[in-house]
């Protein structure tokens, strides 16, 4: 980030970040107002280094200047003050900001009976970010980075919390719109394209300049209409031609499902994620919705087609895993997939096998019955959607989840290598899995057209 500060004078930020985009350290730097990049680097310093825990916790204000020479201090030193902690609402808005340092108040009796905050910044907004007049404070030379959403304040145009960097969009928060129009406007024609948070900002947040809000749906039930969640997936199956294609290779025969197992398929899926699906938090009835689409293996390379959908069924959503979220029920948008492409795979060791927007299979299903391991991948895919499996920093073991996410259990012979025993898990959908999926499931912008459950 470059700044001009005055006409002699240029700010230079240079942010590190992790592998998932979050800031992990700033360097800042000035020069001349007529040099060069390269010529304000021999004074950069490190200016902050961010604290986290499930999110941002926040700031170590360390101001070092990166080209001194260090030497091993005798002792470790750390001084109280340098560090800031947020204290943010259930809208993820920063209101106070306090630092390690903790003032003790005297008793009278030669002992503290309490102590009071060392407080550097407090701020009260108004419903759509803007700063109430009266209600800030800042401790001297303090200010602190973000601010209104947990959002980075931009003040080098219009000043001191007047405009906020989303990521994808730049957001005044006085006149409670986006500076540009919203990159999926064309999905979304009900709603203005620099709308923020669906007009909605004391419910809604809207963390990176995009659209969503909760998929719910009406239905009627003894006469009454009653109100549903939707879990929704398409599930593209890989399914041989009824009229095989003579020039069809092996490989591609072996990666496909006949059309009875199709069928069959399909009626497993639908019963055994809606036998017991569930309420959400409102007491809402939970349904899974799946729109199976069958398509050749022959025509279309499973791989190839997972790719294709990879990077065209990106959709807006809640993303209720995280914590936060779970905590306060309100939604934070990000992007996921609604689209999981399914084929068998002979040669794959597991006995199925997640992979972003495939799921393979392995034909030779050992202890499990038909359906089990398409079920338990498909649950791979609908947690890791919203980032709470493995694969993500919250690091939720989804075996442990129990039901059909479990693996079998073999007991074998440590002198013959016999199997003694092989356990084979329940299949079924246990309350711990259906706690889970329920906040780990994003939650899609608008309903989406189906015939009904299952799709």
């Amino acid at each position: 980030r470059v700044f001009r500060s005055s006409a002699d004078s240029i700010e230079y930020t240079w942010y590190v970040r992790d592998a998932s985009g979050n800031v992990m350290a700033t360097y800042m730097a000035k020069g001349p107002g007529s040099g060069t990049i390269s010529s304000a680097t021999s004074n950069m310093r490190l200016r902050e280094q961010y604290l986290y825990g499930s999110s941002r916790l926040g700031v170590y204000n360390r101001d070092i200047d990166i080209n001194q020479v260090f030497s091993k201090p005798i002792l470790p030193v750390s001084l109280r003050g340098e560090k800031s902690y947020e204290l943010s609402n259930h809208l993820g808005n920063v209101l106070v900001t306090i630092s390690d340092k903790k003032f003790g108040h005297n008793a009278g009796n030669g002992s503290f009976d309490y102590y009071d905050a060392d407080i550097v910044t407090a701020n009260d907004y108004y419903p759509f970010g803007m700063g109430m007049v009266g209600r800030k404070y800042s401790a001297p030379a303090s200010r602190y980075r973000y601010g209104f959403n947990g959002k980075e304040n931009d003040i080098e145009v219009k000043g001191e919390g007047n405009q906020q960097d989303y990521g994808m969009r730049m957001y005044d928060p006085r006149l409670g719109r986006f500076l540009s129009e919203d990159p999926l406007v064309k999905k979304f024609a009900m709603l203005t394209p620099y709308q923020f948070s669906s007009n909605s900002p004391l419910r809604f947040l809207d963390l990176d300049g995009k659209e969503g809000v909760s998929y719910t749906e009406t239905y009627n039930e003894n006469g009454l209409t009653l109100i549903r969640r939707v879990n929704y997936l398409t599930v593209r199956i890989a399914v041989l031609p009824n009229t095989p294609n003579l020039l069809a290779t092996p490989n591609q025969i072996a990666s496909a499902y006949t059309s009875e197992e199709f069928d069959e398929l399909k009626a497993i899926i639908n019963a055994k994620y809606n036998e017991d699906a569930g309420n959400d938090e409102n007491g809402n009835k939970i349904i899974y919705k799946f729109n199976f689409i069958a398509f050749s293996p022959i025509d279309k390379d499973p791989n190839k087609l997972a790719e294709e959908v990879k990077s065209s069924s990106v959709i807006v959503t809640d993303d209720a895993s995280n914590q936060k979220n779970s905590e306060s029920g309100l939604p934070f948008k990000v992007y996921t997939r609604t689209d999981l492409v399914l084929f068998k795979d002979p040669a794959l060791k597991d006995k199925g096998l997640n992979q972003g927007t495939k799921a393979r299979i392995n034909p030779a299903r050992g202890v499990y019955q038909f359906g089990h391991a398409e079920v338990h991948e498909i649950s791979h895919f609908l947690l890791s959607a919203a980032g709470t499996t493995t694969r993500s920093p919250n690091k939720i073991e989804d075996h442990k989840l129990g039901g059909w996410m479990r693996l079998a259990f073999t007991v074998v012979d440590q002198e013959s290598g016999e199997v003694l025993e092989t356990t084979r898990p329940l299949f079924q959908m246990t309350q711990t899995l259906r706690e889970t999926l329920m906040k780990a499931i994003p939650r899609i912008s608008t309903p989406i057209p189906s015939s009904g459950p299952g799709g």
